[in-house]
């Protein structure tokens, strides 16, 4: 968590971490709280149980971790799997941002 303003939910991609927003974060963080965990098993976390490792799971435990932070993203920007993770949570309705953004967006199934 950085920064002071409307909350902004960063989420990563499947292999990366926090650390993908390293050059982005600062910048958001001038006008923004910039929320960025890092997903279950990524970056400095563990697994999570096996149920929690799937887009529902986490989408599941970014509700919770949200929740406890009693933080409301008005802003969610993921980036591959991070954009499908945050569009589903979108579609489920466990947030709704006043806007979603998908970099690179891993939205289409895997051939």
């Amino acid at each position: 968590v950085m920064g002071a303003g409307p909350p902004m939910l960063l989420v990563h991609g499947t292999g990366a971490s926090t650390h993908s927003w390293r050059d982005l974060a600062p910048r958001l963080a001038r006008r923004f709280t910039v929320l960025a965990p890092d997903l279950p098993g990524h970056g400095f976390t563990s697994a999570a149980p096996e149920a929690g490792m799937s887009m529902p799971g986490m989408v599941d435990g970014l509700r919770a971790l949200l929740r406890a932070l009693d933080a409301t993203p008005q802003w969610v920007v993921g980036h591959s799997a991070g954009a499908a993770i945050l569009a589903r949570g979108c579609l489920d309705g466990a947030w709704r941002p006043r806007a979603f953004f998908s970099l690179n967006g891993a939205l289409l199934p895997l051939g």
